[in-house]
This record gives C-alpha cells, structure tokens and sequence, in this order.
C-alpha cells in the first residue's frame, strides 16, 4: 500500500516490478520538518511473494533526503511493507513462516531459493515478536469473522485490554484452534492468559 509500481517486466520464470514509495515527504529524524528535498537514490532488490510459481522481484527505488531546517546528515525513506534493513517484504516473510507450519525448511529454501539459515532467521523472527507481543497478554478474545457470507470463516484472536489484534486464523476449526496455541504459543504464554472471551460456537469450549 505505500509503493506505487512505475513499470513491470514479466520473464519466464520472473516478475520484476519497478516501484518508488507513493509518499514523496519525509520527516527529518532530528528535528521533525518535513522535506521533499532528495539527497540521492540507489536502487535496490526485494523480494515478494511469488505470483503463479513465478520468482516476484522489486525493485525498488530508495531514496536519502535532506532536511533544509536543520541540514543533519541525509536519512532514508521509510516504508511501512519492508522493515529496515530486509530485502524481503514483509508480507513476504509471513508467507514463509506459513509454509513452515507444514512443510521443512529445506523444502521450502529449495522452492524459493533461499539459503536454510534465511529460512530459519525468519521463523525466528516471527517468534521473538510473538514473544514481545504476548509480553502483556493476559485476556484473549476468540471471535470469527465471515469470509465468505455463508460459506468460510476465520478467526480473529485479538487482546482487547491492550486493544490490538495477535492473529487471523483461516479456519475455525476446533483442530486448527488447538494446534495454533500448541505450536505458536509456549506453554509460558499460555499459563498467563487469565481469561478468554468467546461467542458460543462448540468449537471454541
């Protein structure tokens, strides 16, 4: 949502989409004026999820600006999709992780081509934030949510005390719920939870 694709190059076995950020203003870090100053651009490599078994690459533009309030040393863009310093979208590495619930990380290296160790940092990354998320989590709300009206349900497991949403579930399943908190939950977190508020569906008792 916060880059705008300029062109597109579509190859065998990869899609390369050419974008810059849409917002052209930066907040200086130092002292919070708003330049649309550019000190200089370089391009660089990201990846995306793949599109029909199709390498996605972007290529995105970076830009370093200036502020003219307070001339501090020249700072990068932020982007709300790509987190610092990652050459992989962040929407990216929860597609990796989702994979890695049912799949090795060998498998999944080889399919993406990506090292294990990349593989792996990302799973681990996912659950150091876990952690920090649940950190204050002491009430939780199960609620489903209509995909399709009348036909598919997700669930939404939020923590309504801090007012912030954990995760959304495809399924509402009982089976899919339990192993959720089995395999993403240590048993830690689990113990901390103090109540749960749930609508009155069977599969959530």
């Amino acid at each position: 949502p916060d880059l705008k694709v300029l062109n597109w190059i579509r190859l065998d076995n990869l899609i390369i989409f050419i974008v810059e950020a849409k917002q052209q203003k930066q907040k200086c870090p130092n002292c919070g004026a708003v330049t649309d100053k550019v000190h200089d651009r370089r391009y660089q490599n990201i990846n995306d999820i793949p599109i029909r078994k199709k390498e996605v690459i972007i290529r995105l533009e970076k830009k370093r600006y200036r502020c003219t309030n307070c001339n501090t040393t020249p700072f990068n863009e932020k982007y709300q999709s790509i987190d610092k310093y990652n050459r992989r979208t962040k929407r990216y590495n929860e597609y990796i992780v989702s994979l890695a619930k049912e799949r090795s990380y060998k498998s999944i290296a080889e399919e993406l081509r990506l090292s294990y160790t990349a593989i792996s940092n990302v799973v681990r990354d996912k659950i150091n934030s876990l952690e920090v998320e649940l950190k204050d989590t002491k009430c939780l709300n199960i609620d489903e949510f209509s995909i399709r009206k009348r036909h598919e349900y997700a669930v939404a497991i939020s923590d309504p005390h801090n007012q912030k949403i954990i995760n959304i579930l495809p399924s509402r399943k009982k089976n899919d719920l339990i192993n959720h908190f089995k395999e993403e939950w240590t048993e830690e977190q689990r113990a901390k939870i103090e109540a749960v508020s749930i609508d009155m569906w069977g599969a959530y008792k």
